[in-house]
């Protein structure tokens, strides 16, 4: 529950961290499902979450981490509230269930709720209007001539490394770690070098993860290890263990006034 030492311990380390927007590569599902809750049936809402910071180390050699940091590390946490494995509302379904560092993961659900419906997923479209067929970007790896018994193509993957489709012409931008493939310079200019050409726009990448940003999904970040991530308000734990707490003593209290009223009632109807 809330009350552990560690979660605390984590929140309060967590007030003093720097915020970013998680990478466009992050990857977030949520869903609702019914649970049990004593002898009712309640729906409740439930998410997995893999979270990708992109950072750089800094001189004073804590990193600096956001969409837009040039030549960045993908550092990858993973964050999980499901059915059986968390403390929502009257749930009696359990303890949560930890993923990364952070602990308590249910408590950022309604954050990274309603990031997961609207966040984009890769590959995406990249409209160039010099051609008539926008760029295909892609956030993984793209190979060459890297299926069995290909012809001289590119081949890219969805993230989960699962086979997408071939390219005549794919490159590479360093600084933000995406690719860029299109067939509109035709299988003549199918090549290995392709992956340092410079045909798409200058600005194309950086408007790439633009694109992301708008209503991201914001988190904390530990300077000296950006795999420990804080998803919402650090000060709201203690705040809602009081809430919880307050929702107990106030349900008692009326428990408690309710059987006063009916002995009263009992004893002024005997006397009658």
């Amino acid at each position: 529950m809330l009350t552990d030492t560690n979660s605390s311990k984590y929140a309060d380390d967590a007030e003093s961290w720097p915020s970013t927007i998680v990478h466009p590569s992050s990857d977030i599902h949520v869903w609702s499902e019914e649970v049990s809750c004593g002898e009712d049936t309640c729906l409740e809402d439930f998410f997995t979450a893999k979270l990708v910071l992109n950072c750089t180390l800094s001189e004073d050699k804590t990193y600096l981490c956001g969409p837009n940091v040039p030549n960045g590390t993908l550092f990858e946490t993973e964050l999980a509230c499901e059915p059986n494995n968390g403390f929502l509302g009257s749930s009696t379904t359990g303890q949560n269930i930890k993923r990364g560092s952070m602990p308590n993961p249910c408590i950022a659900l309604y954050d990274i709720w309603d990031w997961g419906f609207g966040g984009n997923d890769f590959p995406v479209q990249y409209s160039d209007p010099r051609y008539e067929e926008p760029w295909e970007v892609y956030d993984t790896e793209c190979k060459w001539q890297s299926e069995p018994n290909d012809e001289p193509y590119w081949n890219c993957y969805f993230a989960n490394d699962e086979y997408d489709t071939w390219w005549h012409h794919c490159e590479f931008d360093g600084n933000h770690s995406l690719w860029f493939c299109t067939d509109v310079f035709g299988s003549e200019a199918s090549s290995e070098d392709n992956q340092n050409a410079t045909e798409r726009p200058e600005e194309s990448a950086q408007e790439v993860i633009e694109s992301f940003q708008e209503g991201a999904l914001e988190v904390r970040y530990d300077p000296a290890d950006p795999t420990r991530v804080f998803v919402g308000d650090p000060t709201m734990v203690s705040t809602n263990v009081g809430v919880y707490v307050g929702i107990f003593i106030a349900g008692l209290a009326v428990c408690v006034g309710v059987v006063r009223i009916i002995t009263s009632t009992m004893k002024t109807t005997e006397e009658h």
